[in-house]
């Protein structure tokens, strides 16, 4: 389904042997794109550089970053942690990665989570409920901007104690 007139339409597959950084949003609403692969060289990807590639289910291929249910996460310097960088809009779809609902049941490396990315669940429209306290408890401290913007079905969101600070249009 065209999301908006942005964006490549036909491409559904892409590898990346040497390409180190990806720009913000570089994907942006490529529809069709479903498999993501790129090396360990690459080391940095903007912010949502998968918005709205609502058929994506396959993103790996780098040590410093790994794609479990549908949720893209970045190792961290210290080995033990994870920034949480995008949840993929094909998250709880029909034939999506994942189930419509975040938890850490469903998602364990929720755990470790140090940080999330400003707009990291941005209209992943399938999403109905995000849970991160039943069955462990996250450890971020804040919600950042546009975090949950553009879910319309989300209903409910609970949040670990450890959380201090809510941003802006959360």
């Amino acid at each position: 389904k065209e999301q908006k007139e942005e964006g490549n339409d036909r491409l559904q597959s892409i590898e990346m042997a040497s390409v180190e950084y990806l720009p913000d949003q570089c994907f942006y609403s490529c529809e069709n794109l479903q498999k993501v692969l790129f090396s360990d060289a690459m080391t940095d990807v903007g912010s949502l550089p998968f918005e709205l590639c609502t058929n994506l289910l396959t993103v790996g291929g780098s040590s410093s970053y790994a794609c479990n249910n549908g949720i893209l996460y970045k190792n961290n310097p210290d080995g033990t942690t994870k920034t949480l960088v995008e949840c993929l809009a094909s998250r709880g779809t029909e034939n999506g990665p994942g189930q419509s609902t975040i938890s850490i049941k469903n998602d364990p490396d929720l755990l470790t989570v140090k940080e999330i990315e400003p707009g990291a669940f941005r209209n992943c429209e399938e999403l109905i409920s995000a849970d991160f306290v039943t069955g462990g408890t996250a450890q971020f401290t804040s919600v950042p901007e546009e975090c949950f913007m553009g879910d319309d079905l989300l209903a409910f969101v609970y949040l670990p104690e450890s959380v201090s600070y809510i941003a802006e249009n959360a």
